[in-house]
């Protein structure tokens, strides 16, 4: 069985797609989102940055306030998935889709580098990737950021999770950021429940390799051999490697 970690709507689309491949997952969404409403502004120059989907649902929530910004903002943008998002809210000027924030960021150092004069506007959530921040600001690349969702973590597992875990029911763990898997492992330590995880030799699957790379420097107990992630940030290539594992019963 896979351990769905996300968020109610997005852990339920992805159980949908792993039931197509004939997949049995449970749902154990440990994280929440607030949409915020702030103050965006449209300037000279000025290129909003997007990775996020939960970012694109706050710009739908207060969608009447952000019309200005849907409408003539000028976009670069990282995932398909957040690409079709926003191109559903009428979005028209996304210049570049990128693959992954490392890509975006070759990108803006290019553009630097050829003297292209932008100001960013990161818009994002309370977690958010201070690498490619800090990165930025190494780079000499203008960069601001705006939190338009706050994520809230729950304080406990399901009592569900819990007896499936000690149960050795659980073969796959899945995790789609960091922040989810530092809450996770939180949690985990919490109900006591570390150890089944080496116990009952469960993979953990990351949507990228920088997920996996944080769980690996951070939590050190877990053998490298069943740690995964996809080679790209999409969930259709994860659920490919899911697949390829073939460490789980079908149902």
């Amino acid at each position: 069985m896979i351990l769905i970690t996300r968020p109610k709507i997005e852990a339920k689309q992805f159980a949908d797609e792993l039931h197509k491949k004939s997949f049995e997952s449970t749902i154990d969404s440990i994280l929440k989102f607030e949409p915020l409403k702030k103050n965006i502004y449209l300037s000279e120059n000025k290129i909003f940055i997007v990775t996020s989907s939960q970012c694109v649902k706050s710009l739908n929530k207060y969608r009447k306030s952000y019309l200005h910004i849907l409408k003539e903002g000028i976009f670069y943008v990282v995932g398909r998935q957040v690409y079709k998002n926003l191109k559903s809210l009428g979005v028209k000027k996304i210049k570049f889709v990128f693959s992954d924030t490392q890509e975006l960021l070759r990108k803006l150092k290019l553009l630097r580098k050829k003297q292209f004069l932008a100001r960013y506007e990161y818009l994002c959530g309370s977690q958010i990737n201070d690498d490619f921040l800090e990165k930025c600001r190494l780079n000499k690349i203008s960069i601001k950021k705006n939190i338009l969702y706050k994520t809230i973590a729950v304080n406990k597992l399901k009592f569900k999770t819990v007896k499936s875990i000690k149960g050795g029911e659980i073969k796959i763990l899945t995790f789609f950021s960091i922040f989810t898997a530092k809450t996770f492992f939180k949690l985990m330590r919490k109900h006591k429940l570390i150890k089944y995880i080496v116990d009952n030799d469960i993979y953990i699957m990351c949507l990228s390799k920088r997920i996996s790379n944080y769980v690996l420097l951070n939590e050190g107990f877990i053998p490298k051999k069943r740690l995964m992630w996809s080679p790209k940030p999409e969930q259709n290539i994860l659920i490919k490697c899911i697949q390829n594992l073939k460490v789980i019963k079908k149902n």
